[in-house]
């Protein structure tokens, strides 16, 4: 459920020819920029502003990609029917949003930045904090699975010691547990530094989740 207190705090801005909500907060705390996933929204992420730190400016952009049905977004087409193990090649229309996002960054004015997603925001964040031209402060993926292995196992040694907390269900029928694990070895491997979350549960960010986000984001941003 949305939190009421910051969804009267949203503002509607454009970075880059994005669009994007923005809560904002004290900057020398920190920038949290969140993507969502396939189907949703930004107002929909809204909420974990308030569930994992009131503080930082958080920024929620929305997806590039326009779809069917009312206020949908996705950062790139996907076929429905096909195949939930996307740790091969990524499509043209993943590296093209990876590179609109890129310069969307470049205009974003943020210092201590977080980069967090959800499901397909999940994993378009992990390419982009190894993409970046500087590391961010941290990674939070939710729900997310390894996207073009190879791409992480080139991008990943450039990131040693990078913070990241990666949250997933062990019933997540969209996007297996295998899948989340295996992205969280290939960071791991390469030198980053996570915490993983396991839970109970489906495709979702729960209660217990987002408590053990926010602890990881409290000793980030301290």
């Amino acid at each position: 459920p949305r939190s009421s207190s910051t969804m009267m705090q949203l503002t509607t801005q454009q970075i880059a020819g994005v669009e994007c909500l923005v809560r904002e907060g004290d900057p020398e705390v920190g920038t949290i920029v969140v993507f969502h996933g396939f189907g949703s929204n930004a107002g929909d992420m809204a909420s974990l502003a308030d569930s994992i730190d009131s503080r930082a400016r958080w920024v929620f952009p929305q997806g590039i990609v326009p779809l069917w049905f009312r206020n949908a977004r996705a950062w790139w087409k996907i076929d429905r029917s096909g195949p939930r193990d996307l740790a091969g090649p990524m499509s043209e229309a993943t590296a093209n949003a990876i590179e609109q996002l890129l310069v969307f960054f470049k205009e974003l004015d943020a210092t201590r930045l977080v980069l967090a997603g959800f499901s397909q925001g999940a994993m378009i964040s992990a390419h982009l904090a190894l993409c970046l031209p500087e590391p961010p402060a941290g990674l939070l993926l939710f729900s997310g699975t390894a996207l073009d292995v190879h791409k992480l196992e080139d991008l990943a040694p450039s990131r040693p010691g990078l913070r990241f907390f990666q949250s997933h269900g062990t019933n997540d029928r969209i996007l297996p547990l295998p899948g989340a694990r295996r992205l969280f070895d290939t960071l791991q491997t390469a030198g980053l530094d996570g915490d993983f979350f396991e839970f109970p549960g489906a495709h979702d960010i729960p209660p217990d989740a987002l408590r053990a986000a926010a602890a990881f984001i409290d000793r980030l941003l301290a």
